[in-house]
């Protein structure tokens, strides 16, 4: 590779962060006046400049969900429009391939509409569960190869169909499990970013969870597998990595004391490692659990426990209390975290995977009441905030934009090249030290947060120009 098609890559690919100047946007009321609006977590979905935001919405006559969206990364907003005839008492949203969005929701069964152009308008209402009734425990997965999953819970019975032409036909209903007691809890989420392989979670009682799993993209499921078994698990976790590997954490009090406990399968789940406590004397129970570029991060309180080897081991870190909420969201090395305070929302970042937090910022700060942040996003770049207030005399549904707190490798090239140095040739163990901080890429651009002996890049931040400096990582 010659010098000056090395440094092309090398721009392309590695730009400061400051190139893009992080600011925050106008709060925009997305609620209109005359109704008492309130948001959660699943409210808002994006993707590069689409935002789309649910709420449920009561004008004085009927309660129903609905819904607006931008087309430019949250500056404007469409018009209002109702999605579901009545309030329903749970939904899911979730976007699919190219510009299909799909969601689905509970009413006299499982309820479905997408839209196959990013939102502009949306298919009729269709039922996907056969039976009418209430479907307290069901789920909705999409993953970017046009395959869309959907599981319920129906008389003793779990069930799943699938589309595998997003969401335009489905399969028949299949019957995964039939159960001789009553569910008591819920369908943890499915899983469907990995195939062929598809998972999820359900609960049998309060001693059992069993793993559901399919190895041909749902064509046909394994029978249900028990991954748990205790004294009364609490706040489940599951999470999968583009590596094979699953992460599976809940709260015990077998012990008398609520602790945290944690499983892996290397494997896709066709086996799994011993249960591992991973707390002691704690009383507390996971809250977040997520893997981003084979970064594994377990929250429980101000406490998170991190994993830079696909879960073999792992480091504990005391985060801000601020940072106890479940408004948390990753990219890499990078999490944005939402606090509410009296009167305030509060937003926080961190850029080396959570060791310290930097450009703190108050999203909203009014006399009236901020309720606590019901969602957030990143896309494109950019965080998307959505939350409650009672600023003008009633509930509404607010939101704010973040512009360029989201970073992103695939950014606009330096406008002078940058200064290639090296090779320098590092130690594993130091190697490892300085990827933590999010400075080392691969050949193809990518944040490396574990590196193995090989040729790496590293960005310097402690020089006014811009500089790259080729690094070696011995055996």
């Amino acid at each position: 590779m010659t010098r000056n098609v090395f440094v092309t890559l090398v721009v392309v690919l590695l730009m400061s962060a400051s190139a893009v100047q992080a600011q925050w946007g106008p709060i925009v009321r997305l609620s209109e006046t005359d109704s008492v609006s309130n948001g959660d977590a699943k409210s808002l979905v994006a993707r590069g400049q689409y935002v789309h935001a649910v709420w449920n919405d009561y004008n004085g006559v009927a309660r129903c969900l609905v819904y607006r969206r931008s087309t430019d990364a949250g500056v404007s907003w469409s018009n209002v429009v109702s999605l579901t005839g009545s309030l329903p008492p749970d939904y899911f949203f979730t976007y699919g391939a190219g510009a299909n969005v799909h969601f689905a929701y509970d009413s006299s069964g499982v309820r479905y509409r997408r839209s196959t152009d990013n939102g502009a308008t949306w298919s009729a209402r269709d039922s996907l569960a056969p039976n009418a009734g209430t479907y307290s425990y069901f789920t909705l997965a999409a993953n970017s190869g046009g395959s869309v999953f959907v599981a319920w819970y129906w008389q003793d019975s779990f069930h799943v169909r699938r589309s595998t032409d997003d969401g335009n036909s489905w399969s028949s209903p299949l019957p995964l499990a039939k159960l001789s007691y009553y569910a008591w809890s819920y369908i943890n989420k499915l899983i469907s970013d990995y195939p062929p392989y598809v998972y999820f979670l359900l609960h049998t009682n309060q001693d059992t969870i069993l793993l559901c799993r399919s190895t041909d993209n749902g064509a046909s499921w394994q029978a249900a597998v028990p991954v748990v078994v205790g004294s009364s698990p609490q706040n489940v976790k599951l999470a999968a990595d583009g590596s094979n590997r699953l992460y599976l954490t809940w709260g015990d009090n077998g012990t008398g004391a609520y602790e945290v406990y944690y499983r892996r399968s290397t494997d896709n789940g066709t086996s799994w490692s011993q249960v591992t406590r991973l707390t002691t004397s704690t009383g507390t129970q996971p809250d977040w659990l997520q893997t981003i570029d084979d970064i594994v991060y377990l929250r429980y309180g101000v406490t998170c426990k991190r994993s830079f080897d696909g879960g073999a081991s792992w480091e504990s870190e005391q985060w801000p209390y601020q940072c106890c909420g479940l408004n948390a969201v990753s990219e890499g090395g990078r999490i944005h975290a939402l606090w509410s305070g009296t009167y305030r929302i509060v937003y926080l970042r961190s850029r080396d995977a959570g060791t310290s937090w930097t450009d703190t910022t108050v999203v909203s700060d009014s006399d009236a009441l901020n309720r606590y942040p019901h969602a957030m996003t990143v896309a494109g770049g950019n965080v998307h905030v959505l939350w409650q207030d009672y600023e003008s005399g009633n509930y509404e549904v607010l939101y704010r934009r973040g512009a360029g707190l989201a970073d992103i490798v695939e950014q606009n090239p330096y406008s002078v090249p940058p200064v290639v140095r090296g090779p320098t040739v590092l130690s594993s163990e130091t190697a490892v030290r300085l990827a933590r901080s999010g400075s080392i890429f691969d050949v193809m651009g990518r944040r490396n947060f574990a590196p193995e002996p090989g040729v790496y890049f590293m960005r310097e931040t402690q020089t006014q120009a811009p500089v790259v400096r080729k690094v070696v990582v011995a055996r």
